[in-house]
């Protein structure tokens, strides 16, 4: 393992966004899925630098999801975290984002018949 992948480990450590509001075991066992996933990363030989660098920033991004998650309901964070990490790495495209929270879809309710009927007015 070279300098470059050491510091990359090292900032997973130093990172202290990285469990969130997350506290206690929880926060404890995703920073420690974190760090054991970024070693086998950049332990691999297979790879060079910018795609072990690639993974490690995805590691990142997936352990502030869990911890985001994590803070509103009872998951178990390491299989969480390791589900979508997995679903991230087969994912065809490897810049798709993330996210930390739930779409909400907007409906907007139909309109009354007679509603629809003065637009139909208006409009001749």
């Amino acid at each position: 393992m070279n300098d470059r992948r050491m510091e990359l480990i090292e900032r997973i450590g130093e990172d202290e966004g990285l469990t969130g509001d997350l506290e206690g075991d929880a926060a404890l066992a995703l920073r420690q899925w974190a760090d054991t996933q970024a070693r086998q990363e950049a332990a691999s030989d297979q790879h060079d630098d910018a795609f072990v660098s690639q993974r490690i920033s995805m590691i990142r991004t997936v352990a502030r999801s869990v911890a985001a998650q994590a803070t509103n309901r009872q998951i178990d964070v390491v299989a969480e975290a390791q589900r979508q990490y997995h679903r991230l790495c087969n994912a065809p495209d490897t810049t798709m984002m993330i996210r930390t929270s739930p779409i909400t879809a907007r409906v907007t309710p139909k309109k009354h018949w007679w509603q629809r009927m003065l637009f139909w007015r208006s409009t001749l």
